[in-house]
């Protein structure tokens, strides 16, 4: 199967599988186990591609505004660096989960926020970027938007 019909229909079963699961007892599980196989699995070329017709200034002033640290680089000034450093994070598994420490009984964790940290050792730089649930909501949709329609 070619990859970039392959990348456009596993976009769309995404965003229709969130959908579903949005309303079941995990949907942040759902958010994120969506966002990663979208941001994983498309080649450079293909990702890179999808990561430059994500479209939403709001989205990005969402993004910066919650940004907590910026190590040692600047923040990035385009959703497509932001795609670029949630990929190299979730490809290297330092996604940090937010949430609070002992729910009540019988209720789910209530995860805030999300922080994906992209380490660069060769260059010596770090950035890491805190995203509401919300904003990765948001960021998740206009990723998908963009991915189904290579």
């Amino acid at each position: 199967m070619e990859e970039r019909k392959f990348i456009r229909d596993h976009a769309k079963c995404s965003r229709e599988n969130y959908e579903l699961l949005k309303s079941s007892g995990s949907p942040t599980t759902a958010l994120i186990d969506s966002l990663i196989g979208l941001l994983i699995l498309p080649s450079k070329t293909l990702f890179d591609e999808i990561s430059q017709d994500i479209i939403g200034e709001s989205l990005l002033e969402n993004i910066l505004s919650e940004c907590s640290t910026f190590s040692t680089t600047l923040p990035p000034r385009s959703l497509r660096q932001v795609a670029q450093h949630l990929r190299n994070s979730a490809a290297h598994k330092a996604i940090t989960v937010n949430a609070e420490i002992l729910p009540e009984s019988g209720r789910p964790i209530s995860v805030s926020c999300l922080t994906f940290k992209d380490q660069n050792n060769r260059e010596g730089t770090t950035v890491e970027i805190t995203m509401s649930i919300e904003t990765l909501e948001q960021f998740f949709y206009a990723f998908s938007d963009a991915a189904a329609n290579l």
